[in-house]
């Protein structure tokens, strides 16, 4: 059976996820003397423990495996949970709109991407394709 768009979806935005944290990773290597050292760890270990569970995600998910579909699921909570977050609180906001019609296009675009992404959460979850596509994969196994 073919993949759904929907698990194709998923993983590509796993895919972004884990090479943004790969990234992260690789720049930070290095120890910042001026801060807690015990701190620096702890994020790099909340980092690593990111990325490996969005590896394992992506891998279930190309192995057709049900957990799989699932760490996939709780992949895009995470990443619409960081959205919402950095939508709500930003950390330094860069940009001023110059008129009405600017800010107009900018919250229609956040509520386009959260409604996006409900959306493709509730496909991965509770779509019939999405389901036969796992269950093939356990039928194969059995027979």
């Amino acid at each position: 059976m073919k993949r759904p768009p929907s698990i194709w979806i998923t993983q590509i935005l796993i895919g972004i996820l884990v090479l943004i944290f790969c990234s992260n990773v690789l720049r930070n290597l290095r120890l910042d003397l001026t801060q807690s050292i015990s701190r620096q760890l702890i994020g790099r270990l909340v980092i690593l423990s990111l990325l490996s569970f969005l590896l394992f995600a992506f891998w279930g998910l190309v192995k057709k495996k049900q957990w799989g579909k699932w760490m996939g699921i709780c992949s895009l909570l995470l990443i619409w949970a960081m959205m919402t977050y950095s939508q709500l609180f930003p950390y330094n906001q860069r940009y001023e709109y110059n008129n009405n019609a600017q800010m107009a296009g900018a919250k229609s675009g956040m509520i386009m991407m959260q409604v996006g992404m409900i959306i493709l959460i509730l496909r991965l979850a509770f779509s019939k394709k999405v389901n036969r596509f796992f269950q093939n994969q356990s039928d194969e196994v059995n027979s």
